[in-house]
């Protein structure tokens, strides 16, 4: 394990679908390549079930902390939220459908020692309009 300290952090707006599968995923990850960490996800004004979801999470996880936006605010005041509240050393964040594989975490934290910054991408983007 690591002995640098992680922030992982997680904008959500209406995934109650998949929070709990990827929750535990993004749990099971980051314990397996560092001991001192945080996860922050970041409501931005979800109206489903959401919030709920992460709050059961937050209770029985104490690493996990919900920031709230009331409102909808977008996809950069939510990056602005996990940025701004992270308190670890290292920060990464991804989205909640994990588009990246959590296993490269211990690949990539490594890189941290000799780089300021590190930028992940989707090489094969699947996305539609």
């Amino acid at each position: 394990m690591g002995s640098r300290s992680l922030t992982f952090f997680i904008p959500v707006f209406n995934e109650e679908q998949i929070i709990d599968q990827n929750l535990q995923a993004v749990v099971s990850a980051v314990e397996k390549v560092v001991e001192d960490f945080e996860i922050l996800i970041i409501d931005d004004g979800s109206t489903d079930s959401s919030n709920l979801k992460i709050r059961q999470w937050c209770k029985k996880y104490n690493k996990i902390r919900l920031i709230e936006h009331k409102i909808n605010l977008g996809y950069g005041a939510a990056l602005r939220s996990g940025f701004s509240n992270a308190q670890k050393e290292l920060i990464f964040y991804t989205d909640m459908d994990l588009p990246a594989d959590l296993a490269q975490l211990s690949q990539v934290l490594p890189l941290m020692e000799s780089y300021d910054l590190l930028i992940g991408y989707r090489i094969n983007r699947q996305d539609t309009l």
